[in-house]
């Protein structure tokens, strides 16, 4: 329900600021946005999603698994932290020395320069959020980036055309406002239960936490974790090197629609990483099996109702973010397509990171992805938007099927739309 809520929120948050600010300034920051979650999934190096898994195996009552929590934590601070700094500081420099921060030169200088200016910011939430998720609260694992952040967007928007004038230093200043308040309610949910569990611990070397295959490790959960994000944002970050902001916006208009359409897909994947966690590393196959088997049935249940309504209103859904975009109905019911694919496949690149078989799972996310950008290069400049569309299907037909075969070949698991309905659930204790 809460995650829904969330959803709403941030559907919210782009209809306002898509009639509030017109499609090419809001194309501006959409661009920006993706930039940036695709800067910090790469600064971070995976690093917040090992914390997630190390942290979620630390038993509260016994000692064991303190010390590789700590141990990377140890790293981010040494790492991740003075790389955000760096990245952000170059990257603003490279901005002003290559254009003039002004509205009218660059539709996409301003927002670029306040996401980079808050990328500390913004992976400390990330960090935090992930360790929300693996103390087994996933409720309030999203709440901050997926409630707190859109709701404050809306508001300070709606505040500031009726009051000041609405512009990209005052959307700015509404932005970075809204990250710190989300970032600091992760910060403080985590808090008390990550003391809890690391207070019998002792602080290791950093020598305990070998960091070439940490690393490794870390990367390849992010990119797997992450795959649909990736796919995301290059889309949107294509359009815009290839298309206009207005193309842009499209594009993160049907994205996001594509995501209440794999809702209940997010639910439950966050419910269930932890057990899918468990069985795999223990090497319980059959477990494992039952667990996905679950999960797609959840998917296609409850995302092929949402796939009728959105293609049989697919025009009067768009019309809600303005006139303008309601002529891009097929561009919609495309990239739904390439969503209900996904669920139709399942959990299993997901299943196969969380089980030793990252390096698996990376190569089906990378196949897709080098189908989407080959996709999106050759059909953006000919089509715009639903030439995006038309590559983003694509690449997620390539992840299902990759995912899939690689899970049958190295787990013997399979729980595909095909088999998922034959199964029984296993009970969760």
């Amino acid at each position: 329900m809460w995650r829904a809520v969330a959803m709403a929120a941030t559907v919210l948050q782009s209809i306002v600021l898509a009639r509030v600010l017109g499609a090419e300034v809001f194309g501006g920051f959409s661009f920006a946005i993706s930039t940036i979650s695709i800067v910090a999934l790469l600064v971070s190096l995976g690093l917040d999603q090992l914390f997630m898994r190390d942290l979620s195996a630390v038993d509260p009552d016994r000692a064991e698994g303190r010390e590789r929590v700590v141990g990377v934590l140890a790293l981010s601070a040494t790492v991740v932290a003075p790389g955000c700094v760096f990245v952000a500081a170059v990257g603003v420099a490279l901005l002003v020395m290559s254009s003039e921060p002004t509205r009218d030169a660059n539709p996409y200088i301003y927002p670029l320069v306040v996401v980079l200016v808050t990328l500390p910011i913004l992976m400390l939430r990330k960090f935090a959020e992930a360790g929300i998720l693996a103390v087994k609260r996933p409720v309030l694992s999203f709440v901050g980036s997926n409630l707190i952040f859109p709701t404050m967007i809306s508001v300070g928007v709606v505040l500031a055309e009726r009051f000041v004038r609405v512009g990209p230093l005052t959307i700015s200043a509404v932005y970075a406002v809204a990250l710190f308040a989300s970032a600091a309610f992760a910060v403080l949910v985590l808090r008390p239960e990550l003391v809890r569990r690391l207070r019998a611990g002792r602080g290791p070397v950093l020598s305990r936490v070998p960091l070439r295959s940490t690393l490794r490790t870390s990367a390849s959960l992010a990119l797997v974790g992450s795959g649909f994000l990736i796919s995301q944002n290059l889309d949107v970050i294509l359009t815009g090197v290839f298309a206009t902001p207005g193309d842009v916006a499209t594009v993160r208009i049907v994205s996001r629609l594509g995501e209440m359409i794999a809702i209940f897909r997010v639910i439950t994947l966050l419910q269930y990483k932890p057990y899918l966690a468990k069985a795999g590393m223990a090497g319980d196959w059959p477990t494992l099996e039952r667990l996905m088997a679950k999960m797609t049935r959840t998917y296609v249940l409850t995302g092929a109702p949402l796939m009728v309504v959105a293609f049989a209103l697919s025009s009067q859904i768009l019309s809600l973010w303005g006139p303008d975009f309601a002529e891009s109905e097929w561009t919609f019911r495309v990239y739904m397509l390439g969503v209900f694919v996904m669920l139709l496949g399942g959990p299993a690149a997901t299943a196969l990171s969380l089980s030793g078989h990252e390096k698996w799972a990376v190569r089906s996310l990378w196949t897709s992805v080098a189908v989407g950008a080959a996709g999106n290069c050759i059909l953006i400049p000919m089509y715009g938007a639903f030439g995006c569309a038309l590559a983003s299907l694509a690449s997620m037909i390539v992840l299902a099927w990759t995912s899939n075969r690689w899970a049958r070949t190295r787990m013997g698991v399979n729980a595909t739309v095909f088999t998922a309905f034959r199964r029984s659930p296993p009970a969760i204790s």
